[in-house]
């Protein structure tokens, strides 16, 4: 009887431990981190199914600095776009890595869930002005270059969709393997419809060379020790921004290769 007593009160003590870890409360990052890994395991899930779960137990009071930012992440991940702009909109005043991914999630958000199209529009100059092109950066002002010049493109305005573009692709080097040089060609046909498909094929041709220049630079400089970080699967990769993505100097130079084979392409 006095083992039966025993084992039962292990058990239940266990039961209980187990449901405080199930149930405690997780930083913003920390809960992060589980939401990439059940995205990663799951991934014919929609993405709300795999993230949802953790996101009653983030800690959302006293926090400050990268656990603040890494709080609108979970909710920018949870599709909750008053929460996400309000923790970001902490962070648009600083020239910091933070403050770039904080733009970028913002004007997202009031282009996507707000539909303030012609404030992301300004506030894409605005940015432009503020932060310069930085090789850790690679996605940079990308996602809403696209989703202006996108709507153009819908209205038949095939001249201002290559404005943009043209204004997006001026403003970077070679130093950086920039999502920005695809967009002439996955607008190609708006500089077809504009008459300016040689711009279009030049400003592509451009971008090959120069980074292919910085390549084999690269190349020649790689350290002996190179620590490589966790890849994650493509729906985590698609979300990352400067602060989330996390490359060593040779998966660096992987970005590189990749985004000149996929400039190759479009030609």
């Amino acid at each position: 009887m006095k083992k039966q007593f025993i084992f039962t009160m292990a058990l239940m003590l266990l039961t209980s431990v187990a449901f405080s870890q199930q149930n405690s409360k997780l930083l913003p990052s920390e809960a992060l981190v589980l939401m990439y890994n059940a995205v990663d395991l799951h991934p014919e899930n929609q993405r709300i199914q795999n993230t949802k779960p953790f996101q009653s137990r983030v800690m959302t009071e006293g926090l400050f600095g990268d656990e603040l930012f890494y709080l609108g992440e979970t909710y920018f991940w949870n599709f909750m776009p008053k929460e996400a702009a309000a923790a970001y909109a902490n962070f648009l005043e600083e020239d910091s890595p933070r403050g770039r991914a904080s733009w970028q999630r913002y004007l997202q958000i009031q282009f996507r869930a707000f539909e303030k199209h012609e404030l992301v529009e300004e506030k894409i100059k605005e940015y432009r002005a503020k932060y310069k092109p930085i090789p850790e950066d690679r996605n940079g002002m990308i996602g809403q270059v696209w989703n202006v010049a996108e709507r153009y493109r819908k209205m038949g305005n095939h001249a201002k969709v290559v404005e943009l573009v043209n204004a997006e692709v001026a403003t970077l080097d070679y130093n950086g393997a920039y999502s920005s040089f695809q967009l002439p060609g996955i607008f190609f046909q708006s500089y077809q419809e504009a008459g300016k498909i040689q711009e279009a094929i030049k400003l592509i041709n451009e971008a090959i060379a120069g980074l292919k220049k910085t390549v084999e630079a690269r190349k020649s400089k790689t350290p002996d020790k190179d620590f490589h970080y966790v890849v994650h699967s493509a729906p985590v990769r698609s979300m990352d921004t400067i602060m989330t993505e996390k490359l060593s100097y040779e998966q660096m130079t992987a970005k590189f290769e990749e985004l000149i084979k996929s400039l190759s392409r479009k030609k």
